[in-house]
């Protein structure tokens, strides 16, 4: 069977003359299942291209996006965590250099606690005697005024280095946090009480609120008040004499913000990330590992910290929670 085709041509809009194209029907059947198996096989192959396209992407940014969240984790100084290699090209060479980073990181952050530690340990035990001898030196009721008051402001001191020691044990030997549902309210107050000295000595008043708004976060309960010491005792020292520390706490969507403002003279903005720092002050006094404890121990409870301005000038710290899961976010 043939089949015949024609088509005019055409020259000033006159039929000149016809083309015509004789062939075999088979000829022109598989010329069309000939098209249809080119297209069928342009599909598969952008199929197959398509797969090992999602392949090849999932294969690097799986393990890469792992990379990340270690070397994010680092950073945060979690280096206990070890990360996984398990691969002979680029990505494995370069996840074993950042195992290797995180080793030397973890080793020296031991040895530097440790030694800590041990200072700290060597310094309160003589520090416990010299207060037992200076306690009952103002005790003697032989002494005048003028002699009392020494040893009043000895013993003063000597406080203030039983705090410079228990911040270097908190640094050197944190704890696990055991995470339960905690009203701040309750710890705020606890807080300003066991300030009250520093408060009273300062003149710094505490300005708490709201009172009629109720937060419940997720953390450890020693943590957080250790966290709340540090800020407060850090605002209230800031503070001139006469002024005053705000602590607050509010609901900001899914987390808790506790905030902490102070009347003093700020910090510039190229130093707000070093003030977490380990060993970092700009007091003439104390060992410069205050906030760095309140970073790692609101990190250790999930949350996180930061440093801005106060409407006043001054600092304002910003502790954000979890919120307990019993209660209502609105």
């Amino acid at each position: 069977m043939r089949k015949t085709g024609y088509a005019p041509l055409t020259v000033g809009g006159t039929v000149r003359g016809f083309v015509g194209v004789e062939a075999d029907a088979r000829f022109l059947t598989e010329i069309g299942t000939m098209r249809r198996r080119m297209i069928g096989a342009g599909l598969v192959g952008f199929l197959a291209a398509a797969l090992l396209s999602f392949g090849l992407a999932r294969g690097l940014t799986l393990p890469l996006g792992r990379l990340v969240d270690a070397a994010r984790a680092m950073g945060r100084g979690e280096l206990d965590r070890r990360i996984p290699i398990g691969r002979p090209d680029e990505i494995g060479f370069l996840a074993r250099t950042l195992e290797e980073a995180r080793g030397r990181l973890a080793e020296r952050d031991r040895s530097l606690r440790a030694m800590v530690a041990g200072i700290a340990h060597e310094v309160r035990n003589p520090l416990g005697g010299v207060q037992i001898y200076a306690e009952l030196l103002a005790n003697d009721p032989s002494l005048t005024a003028s002699q009392r008051e020494r040893v009043q402001k000895v013993l003063l001191e000597i406080h203030r280095l039983g705090e410079i020691v228990e911040e270097f044990l908190a640094y050197a030997r944190p704890q696990p946090p055991d995470r339960v549902a905690v009203d701040p309210a309750g710890l705020v107050q606890e807080t300003v009480d066991l300030l009250s000295g520093l408060l009273e000595e300062r003149e710094v008043e505490v300005v708490q609120g709201p009172p009629d708004r109720s937060v419940t976060v997720l953390v450890d309960p020693g943590q957080l008040r250790q966290i709340l010491l540090n800020l407060v005792r850090n605002a209230a020292e800031a503070s001139p004499r006469g002024g005053t520390v705000q602590v607050a706490w509010d609901r900001q969507g899914t987390s808790a913000a506790i905030i902490v403002e102070d009347q003093g003279p700020g910090v510039p903005l190229e130093r707000r990330e070093q003030v977490f720092e380990p060993f970092f002050t700009t007091k003439s006094s104390g060992a410069g590992l205050g906030l760095s404890i309140v970073r790692h121990l609101t990190e250790q409870n999930g949350g996180q910290v930061s440093l801005d301005r106060a409407q006043g000038g001054g600092c304002r710290f910003t502790v954000r929670l979890e919120i307990a899961k019993e209660e209502s976010v609105g």
